[in-house]
């Protein structure tokens, strides 16, 4: 039987990853060097929210993604960015590591940055990293 995609197998971890946070959850994987494209996505709940980039493609330079991808994260083990690709938005991500130890993606969690701050961007933080530590390829 084929392995399941990376994809597939986040889907549950990024649903309920965006039903605690109530902010949309997506699985970046690497596209080449300098880039990453979202290839799985769980919208938030919230009437104002960051929505779907499924598809997307965008700079690892700069971007909470792109930190998470190279291994660059903050003592806890995530990366935050705020306004990096756009205005008023805070990214939280976090590394996919494989069984060996490589960085082979990353989970975000995206939305509007007056929502993500104090307790909630800590819940954020924590939440962020531990579907990142579940999601095994």
């Amino acid at each position: 039987m084929p392995a399941a995609s990376l994809p597939r197998l986040a889907e549950p971890l990024l649903a309920e990853l965006a039903a605690t946070t109530g902010e949309s959850a997506y699985l970046a994987e690497p596209l080449d060097r300098t880039h990453a494209v979202y290839t799985c996505l769980a919208e938030g709940h919230h009437a104002i929210r960051h929505v779907s980039w499924l598809g997307h493609q965008i700079s690892r330079r700069d971007t909470a993604v792109g930190a998470a991808l190279a291994g660059r994260t903050d003592d806890d083990g995530v990366a935050v960015r705020v306004d990096a690709v756009e205005a008023g938005i805070t990214a939280v991500s976090a590394p996919v590591r494989s069984a060996d130890g490589r960085v082979v993606a990353a989970i975000s969690v995206v939305g509007p940055s007056f929502r993500l701050v104090d307790e909630a961007l800590a819940r954020t933080r924590r939440s962020v990293l531990g579907s990142a530590a579940r999601l095994t390829p």
